[in-house]
């Protein structure tokens, strides 16, 4: 153990205590890049009527596009994007029911950035409405349900009138339908019957009274004409 003691003194007293803590003056020669903390820039989103907005879309772009990155507001509407890089950014808020909002500033290499507190505006509504003009054929179609209503008399079918001065023109197809729809009409079909009825009963009678006369002439007996001239 003696012997060891001279050989520690001869050592140099710059190698020994290499563990001791360093002085202000090495902490100074450390590169800043380990010295620097992380910025941060925050704010709070409101609406019109100063409640928070929540979930708003916050999204942060710079000149390193490598930097952009995005976040949302919470319960309160506040937002806070760390990490973020010196210099100018501009962030868009975007959220649902309102209109976006921008806004730009410049953050300092030194200290973090408090945006002014932002009030997003409702979005307005653009509603859009465009009239078309309907076509010949539209027209047409629609002043055929009102011929179908209409009876003379309040019973015989008048479907092939109108009364609109200028009536849409028929395609062939329209007038198929309407012929059609006139034909199977039960008021057609029951005076078509009663026509025919009649027809047939006229016929029937002037055929027996022929018959009729041309069997008195075959037997010989006087016949109305021969009695009439005697």
């Amino acid at each position: 153990m003696l012997c060891a003691i001279p050989a520690l003194a001869g050592q140099n007293p710059d190698a020994v205590g290499t563990g001791a803590p360093q002085t202000n003056q090495q902490l100074s020669n450390q590169p800043q890049s380990e010295q620097k903390t992380a910025l941060r820039i925050s704010g709070r989103i409101v609406d019109q009527t100063g409640v928070a907005v929540v979930g708003a879309r916050i999204a942060l772009a710079g000149e390193d596009p490598s930097q952009s990155q995005e976040v949302l507001t919470g319960d309160d509407g506040l937002f806070t994007l760390v990490n973020a890089a010196p210099g100018p950014f501009h962030l868009t808020i975007t959220a649902a029911g309102f209109a976006a909002q921008e806004f730009s500033g410049n953050l300092s290499s030194t200290e973090n950035f408090v945006v002014p507190q932002i009030v997003v505006t409702v979005a307005s509504v653009t509603t859009e409405v465009r009239v078309v003009p309907p076509s010949q054929f539209e027209i047409a179609r629609e002043q055929i349900k009102e011929e179908e209503k209409q009876r003379a008399l309040g019973i015989i079918p008048n479907f092939y009138v109108t009364y609109i001065p200028d009536a849409a023109p028929l395609v062939a197809k329209q007038k198929f339908e309407l012929a059609w729809k006139s034909m199977v009409d039960p008021v057609t079909f029951g005076l078509t019957g009663a026509i025919a009825v009649c027809s047939r009963r006229k016929m029937i009678s002037a055929g027996t009274g022929r018959a009729r006369k041309d069997t008195v002439g075959a037997m010989g007996l006087p016949t109305a004409t021969w009695l009439q001239a005697r």
